[in-house]
């Protein structure tokens, strides 16, 4: 088989439900099958001479009462999803059935193995995760498949396990961009994967966040998940208006459109500008000759920050490495005066605000303005118009605004 096995090893091990998972994955994201089954089989399994001993797992005997239920989605914040999933669970393992539990990273499963031990013991609970030797992992694994233990929890590579009798498939946190694979072929999103891992062992499929990603907003509005929240009419929030920046009259970095908003904000209807980029121009070039400002070390562009406190001068930075530099007037390739910045940062869309609203309470938050002062609640309440980075958002989860702007939303 192409990927570096000749054999597929030790196939008494899974079953044809198993194999279907694998080849699914080969086809849904252009690799071989030899590829597939390294990626999904335990490591140990293939490179061990012999296994311990293993038997044949007890199949599901009477079908799922809850295999007719949807599919669902409990949004909400984290004491309403646990008490959400801790219901799912016990009714799962009062039937003696299995329950997978994926979370996006591996230093937090100390934290889930918490939760789930208010639900069954630590003997019934398998922890899948590279923390652990590849044996381990393997017994683990053979562990869930032998159906000696009940509950899987781990981070992706917990989706390729195999159950005697899968019937609950939670996965939290389903936005943050861990559940995808970056680093190694095939880039699988462990979404997709426990959603037809749900399909394929005949189970529940339950995802949960504060807040979902557009392709779960999607698949919610056109009725695929079933909403479940703490607001009892299960509502989504209203779909935003996206405005097309070539096409509407604006100033500066600002659409007029989005000008008569922030006119009307105030302590008590606060504006949100989102900006997930830092300093005030990402690109620095020379109009005569092309030369774009590049970081030394990592050769990408140097990011202009504008001076923050009196006596700052303009720099140049790398967000990679750490790199800074004076700007220059002069192009070091050509000698050409005419340097300019292009594109918009954060600091740029600050300026913009505080001349149209120069007697307005502004605060920037992003990770360089948390190094100039304290982030605390006093600025955040005292504050008519919140300028910030994706970096801010865990300090303004219990703060309401009124409007919420996205600039540049291409770039999220």
């Amino acid at each position: 088989l192409k990927g570096g096995l000749k054999t597929v090893p030790h196939s008494d091990l899974f079953d044809e439900r198993y194999f279907r998972f694998v080849q699914f994955l080969c086809d849904y994201y252009f690799c071989s099958l030899g590829v597939g089954l390294r990626t999904a089989l335990p490591s140990y399994m293939i490179t061990a001479k012999k296994l311990p001993p293993h038997q044949e797992p007890e199949q599901r005997t009477a079908p799922n009462k809850e295999q007719s239920r949807q599919n669902s989605y409990i949004w909400g914040d984290e004491a309403y999803r646990f008490q959400e999933y801790k219901k799912l669970i016990f009714k799962t393992l009062e039937r003696k059935e299995q329950v997978l539990f994926l979370v996006p990273e591996k230093s937090s499963l100390e934290y889930y193995k918490s939760f789930l031990l208010t639900c069954t013991t630590e003997d019934d609970i398998a922890v899948l995760s590279s923390n652990i030797s590849d044996k381990k992992y393997f017994l683990e694994w053979l562990a869930v498949r032998e159906k000696k233990k009940h509950v899987a929890l781990g981070t992706r590579s917990a989706v390729f396990s195999h159950y005697a009798d899968l019937s609950l498939v939670i996965l939290d946190q389903e936005n943050n961009a861990s559940h995808k694979s970056w680093g190694m072929h095939p880039k699988y999103d462990t979404r997709t994967l426990a959603a037809f891992a749900s399909h394929t062992f005949n189970a529940l499929y339950v995802m949960g966040d504060s807040m979902p990603r557009v392709e779960s907003y999607y698949h919610i509005a056109k009725g695929h998940l079933r909403l479940q929240s703490a607001d009892k009419e299960h509502h989504l929030p209203l779909c935003p208006q996206i405005i097309d920046m070539k096409n509407t009259p604006r100033t500066g970095t600002l659409a007029n459109t989005v000008q008569q908003l922030l006119k009307d904000a105030s302590k008590e209807k606060k504006a949100l500008v989102l900006v997930n980029r830092r300093g005030d121009s990402p690109i620095t070039l020379c109009r005569d000759c092309g030369y774009v400002e590049r970081c030394p070390s990592c050769t990408t562009s140097l990011v202009l920050h504008a001076p923050v406190r009196a006596g700052d001068k303009e720099s140049l930075r790398c967000h990679h490495c750490g790199f800074s530099k004076e700007t220059e007037t002069l192009c070091p390739h050509c000698k050409g005066s005419r340097l300019a910045s292009f594109g918009v940062g954060i600091q740029k869309v600050e300026s913009d605000i505080r001349a149209l609203r120069p007697t307005a309470s502004v605060l920037r938050i992003d990770s360089d303005s948390a190094n100039e002062h304290a982030i605390n609640q006093k600025y955040i309440n005292n504050a008519d118009i919140i300028v910030c980075t994706t970096f801010a958002l865990r300090f303004l989860r219990d703060t309401l605004f009124e409007y919420s702007v996205i600039a540049s939303a291409d770039n999220l």
